[in-house]
């Protein structure tokens, strides 16, 4: 991966490594087992996507339905 691209480096099994520093080497570790990191994964790949995205004000939906998704969505 290109350096200039934005990326998340994940780590897995968590709870086999516990107390084994891997910051340096991952952005995110995770357990599928307990569920260890998961909450601020999906936190950050929502700040992320919700940067590169702007506000969904900023999108011009073309259908009705889609305004009354994103409505829904929003809130």
């Amino acid at each position: 991966i290109p350096a200039d691209v934005p990326a998340l480096r994940i780590g897995t099994k968590a709870d086999l490594l516990r107390g084994k520093s891997l910051a340096k080497r991952y952005d995110s570790v995770i357990s599928t087992r307990d569920g260890t990191g998961l909450a601020e994964l999906l936190a950050e790949i929502g700040r992320r996507a919700a940067a590169q995205v702007g506000q969904a004000g900023d999108i011009l939906p073309s259908r009705l339905r889609h305004v009354e998704l994103l409505n829904e969505t929003i809130g």
